[in-house]
């Protein structure tokens, strides 16, 4: 049985290249997968079934594709963040051959993308890229969390019922680990002195330690807010 003819991309007279979401065009799964294994190495199989789960629910994945070759060029994943209204978080950004502009065309169009789904404020967190973002407009800012409870309360309207238990879920589970480390600390002082720590491995010369990312964020122009 001969197979159905592959999904048309849609047309940009201006590039050669299109950004479209990966979960209409899963054909570029397989290549998307090994470009983010080039850069984050994991296991081939948890990569495809991380990015078997976007769609356009969020989070999306938008994969760069070359028109005339139908080649993936670039992959990134876009995600919501909770309770910051108009907001997303940007990763995995991976162009392939960089230094020949597929960056910088990847987050123009990524940008473009936002901005139909209503979406005004861009996130993102780089490691040793914080010059290329800044040509692009992005400023550093302070972390933000994908999750409910992480780096910092992003939330300033009034907090339903489910939020206040989850909450004081939180809140009970740190007293009970506070008592606990307590009572681990008693029960020392009455048997007395644990033995000393093994040394540390020895680092070899010129080991550097990890640095922490930095977080930026750029605010996207509305289109009422554009003049004529």
């Amino acid at each position: 049985m001969p197979q159905p003819p592959p999904k048309l991309l849609p047309p940009d007279p201006e590039n050669p290249c299109v950004l479209v979401p990966l979960h209409q065009y899963p054909e570029f799964t397989l290549a998307c997968a090994t470009l983010l294994n080039m850069e984050w190495p994991r296991s081939q199989q948890a990569r495809l079934n991380s990015l078997s789960s976007c769609s356009d629910n969020f989070p999306v994945g938008m994969v760069l594709v070359q028109s005339n070759s139908r080649q993936a060029l670039g992959f990134c994943k876009v995600s919501l963040i909770p309770n910051l209204k108009d907001a997303c978080f940007v990763e995995s950004v991976h162009p392939q051959n960089r230094g020949e502009g597929l960056g910088s065309l990847l987050m123009k169009k990524l940008e473009e993308y936002v901005i139909s789904r209503n979406l005004h404020i861009v996130y993102l967190s780089t490691l040793g890229q914080e010059k290329f973002y800044k040509k692009l407009g992005y400023n550093e800012c302070e972390p933000v969390s994908l999750y409910s409870f992480g780096l910092r309360s992003i939330s300033s309207g009034p907090k339903d019922s489910k939020t206040k238990n989850m909450e004081t879920e939180t809140c009970r589970t740190m007293i009970d680990r506070k008592i606990a480390e307590v009572n681990k600390e008693m029960k020392c002082l009455l048997t007395g002195p644990p033995p000393p720590p093994p040394p540390l491995p020895k680092q070899p010369i010129g080991h550097n330690v990890m640095s922490v990312k930095t977080y930026m964020k750029k605010e996207l122009a509305k289109p009422w807010d554009s003049k004529d």
